[in-house]
């Protein structure tokens, strides 16, 4: 469902539900709680999806990054990917050592037993095997003590792109099937300094579709991408 293009639209269909005009829900206002949905279904989708890991479709490039090494650098800021996306989850680290063998990065909590060498920091320079992320970047240990472009590979989901309010090709980076969340979350936040009941009964709408949505993406398959349905009963 785009946002702003054809009938079948986030905004056309959130108008028709409330039976008002564009004008008493601006385009502004209209992408600014758009916004605000995505980023909510971002979280529930991420909290959900161990297995199958999303990525928003928007983003033109894959949720992967590089950084250099360098010799007797502990610390590296993680947190924007390429093309300053805000980084919001790391899922794998690999590390290249100074001939180029690549092992997997244990990333650890600073309060581990395994991350002694991170809070002393103390430990001999060498090849680093453990590390932690703490605000905006990641602490290695051991310190390195070489050099490598490239070194360190990063695989991450990050955060959803958003829409302006002047955009008519944007398309909410979700499973379709789900597009009708946006509607419900701004009929919600229309309702809810002008009428009560219909509030409280588009919150109600919209938390069942959040228990849905975490429920599809909770039992989707890393393999084929599909759902892992239950044997409801026939309701017919």
């Amino acid at each position: 469902m785009k946002f702003n293009s054809g009938e079948d639209s986030i905004v056309n269909n959130t108008l028709d539900e409330l039976s008002i005009t564009i004008e008493q829900y601006p385009l502004t206002k209209l992408a600014r709680s758009t916004n605000r949905a995505i980023d909510k279904m971002a979280h529930i989708v991420m909290d959900s999806d161990d297995d199958a890991q999303w990525d928003d479709t928007n983003h033109g490039d894959e949720p992967i990054a590089t950084v250099n090494i360098t010799s007797g650098q502990r610390a590296y800021q993680i947190l924007e990917d390429g093309n300053q996306v805000e980084i919001l989850k790391l899922l794998a680290v690999t590390i290249e050592d100074e001939n180029g063998n690549v092992n997997d990065l244990d990333i650890l909590d600073i309060r581990d037993d395994g991350s002694i060498g991170l809070r002393r920091r103390d430990s001999d320079p060498g090849t680093p095997y453990v590390a932690d992320w703490m605000g905006d970047s990641l602490f290695l240990d051991p310190v390195p003590d070489y050099t490598r472009a490239n070194a360190m590979r990063l695989f991450f989901q990050r955060s959803p792109q958003h829409v302006v309010s002047t955009d008519t090709t944007f398309e909410p980076g979700f499973a379709k099937m789900y597009h009708e969340y946006f509607v419900l979350y701004n009929c919600e936040r229309w309702c809810r300094s002008k009428d009560q009941q219909k509030y409280l009964n588009y919150r109600t709408q919209r938390q069942e579709m959040e228990r849905e949505i975490s429920d599809y993406f909770g039992a989707k398959n890393v393999t084929d991408n599909k759902q892992l349905i239950a044997g409801d009963e026939d309701p017919f």
